[in-house]
């Protein structure tokens, strides 16, 4: 049975079962990857997924769905989750910058500090 922050996604079990290795495998002090991608088409549960996979990796619970860590996290204003959307047509370089020096910032209240950036696949060559 999956987290219950994950419980929006259909279709997307083994990417579900996949995320809740790597919590389970990280709460057991094991190391986790530095980045995840989402890909598919639009409408796929892209962002959905990269959503809850924050909310999971601040909740103490891994993914309740109903604590203020997953409530936060999942409407975009958990102080350790920041979700980069882009309005224009590209992600520019200088923009990419400032995500990674912000990457480094120390959590307020979690053990990771989650950036998800909505769109990727605008960033320019160089950024």
């Amino acid at each position: 049975m999956s987290a219950p922050v994950f419980s929006s996604l259909v279709g997307q079990e083994a990417a579900i079962a996949q995320l809740e290795r790597a919590l389970t495998s990280n709460q057991t002090g094991n190391e986790m990857t530095h980045a995840w991608l989402f890909t598919g088409p639009p409408g796929s549960g892209r962002s959905v997924i990269a959503h809850s996979f924050a909310a999971a990796l601040v909740c103490k619970k891994k993914g309740c769905g109903n604590c203020n860590d997953c409530l936060t996290a999942l409407t975009g204003t958990h102080q350790d989750v920041e979700i980069m959307k882009i309005d224009g047509l590209t992600i520019k370089v200088d923009e990419i910058r400032e995500v990674v020096s912000r990457a480094s910032w120390t959590t307020s209240t979690s053990n990771w500090r989650v950036i998800v950036v909505e769109d990727s696949d605008r960033m320019t060559e160089s950024a």
